[in-house]
């Protein structure tokens, strides 16, 4: 048996204007070198303690993203 991934989106009407689609690719791309930087200190804890910390401080990691954006990447 194979399994089937389903991915769903939402269907718009229109298209986003040239401004927004670059600040969604901006904010995309922040996002995901953040998440590899929260990756690396997750690992490092893992290997220290034997587990991941979901409450990990991760203030002062250097990211463009707002505190919120970095937490629920985490």
């Amino acid at each position: 048996m194979t399994e089937e991934k389903i991915i769903r989106t939402y269907t718009y009407p229109c298209f986003p204007n040239k401004g927004k689609s670059q600040k969604v690719e901006r904010v995309l791309a922040e996002y995901r070198k953040t998440a590899q930087d929260i990756a690396k200190r997750q690992w490092r804890e893992f290997f220290r303690n034997g587990k991941f910390n979901k409450y990990l401080n991760i203030k002062a990691l250097n990211s463009l993203l707002s505190e919120r954006y970095k937490q629920t990447c985490q």
